[in-house]
């Protein structure tokens, strides 16, 4: 099954969601809508193209790359504590197996936590790095 994507329109600046082409030569892209039946396609602007990873978070709303999440690691054994990693950026990293697979940059550290359906149970999408780039400055 194709994972869907999102990208914010050129002409209005608003997101929207569906299948993507890109044109490398012209450096553009756009993404059929899929609610309007594959009948409309949209001029997005390309770096804000992001792949659905497949995984909901805590609220069952659906996480993209460029998302900005809060991760927190849910041991589910009595006597370990629950983890507070921070926020994060969702970040494509490599395929496997024919998926994919996505990590969450932590913002002010080094390295990345290993983002997986094991995870998702203790993950707050927050925003995303176009609409809410404040989100992605560490506070002292």
């Amino acid at each position: 099954m194709m994972r869907a994507y999102r990208g914010k329109r050129k002409d209005n600046g608003e997101w929207v969601y569906g299948w993507c082409c890109f044109n490398s030569i012209m450096k553009s892209a756009w993404i059929i809508d899929l609610e309007e039946g594959c009948s409309h396609a949209y001029e997005v602007v390309p770096d804000t193209v992001g792949q659905d990873t497949g995984l909901t978070d805590k609220n069952g709303k659906h996480i993209f790359e460029g998302d900005i999440v809060n991760a927190v690691y849910q041991s589910g054994y009595a006597g370990i504590e629950n983890t507070d990693f921070g926020n994060g950026i969702v970040l494509y990293f490599d395929s496997y197996y024919g998926g994919a697979s996505y990590h969450i940059d932590m913002i002010g550290e080094l390295g990345y936590r290993v983002f997986s359906a094991g995870l998702q149970d203790g993950v707050t999408v927050l925003g995303n790095i176009f609409d809410n780039p404040e989100l992605t400055e560490k506070s002292c």
